[in-house]
């Protein structure tokens, strides 16, 4: 029961930052503070309903069925979240494989999944040293300088 927790968690945590993320691209930048707030709204209101319909639940008759009934709320919209797509383009199933992967980063600019976690384990191993200064961290080569051990503090100009 623990790992089914954890591993809910874990993918809810994927969702709930994709889902940030797409908010980002798509909002104008006035309109962020607004749908941000909605965007809270809606998980505070979700929260609330849901605790109480399960606290119903748990009161009129036992954990388990509590239990089954949230599980099947959370297949349900799964599977809604599954059939939303951001674009008319976009594909309902992935394609796996390197040709794929190819013909996804050739049409839409994006890095591969080897440059990033390539990046990533460069910044992890980052110690101050301005020679190893992972690319992304700096926008202009002079800024480089900011990833001195002598900076007090890293920031992207």
């Amino acid at each position: 029961m623990g790992l089914m927790f954890c591993l809910h968690s874990v993918f809810a945590s994927i969702q709930d930052a994709s889902v940030d993320a797409i908010a980002i691209s798509v909002v104008p930048e006035a309109e962020r503070g607004r749908v941000n707030a909605f965007m809270r709204g809606g998980f505070l209101l979700g929260s609330s309903l849901g605790a109480a319909a399960l606290a119903t639940m748990l009161h009129r008759y036992d954990f388990f069925w509590a239990a089954c009934t949230q599980s099947a709320a959370l297949l349900v919209f799964t599977i809604l979240t599954f059939f939303i797509r951001l674009d008319h383009d976009d594909q309902l199933l992935p394609r796996f494989g390197a040709s794929a992967a190819r013909a996804a980063q050739a049409s839409t600019g994006t890095p591969s999944l080897g440059w990033l976690f390539g990046e990533l384990w460069r910044a992890m191993r980052y110690d101050g040293n301005s020679s190893r200064c992972p690319a992304w961290w700096c926008r202009t080569q002079s800024d480089f300088a900011l990833c001195s051990p002598k900076a007090s503090v890293f920031r992207i100009a």
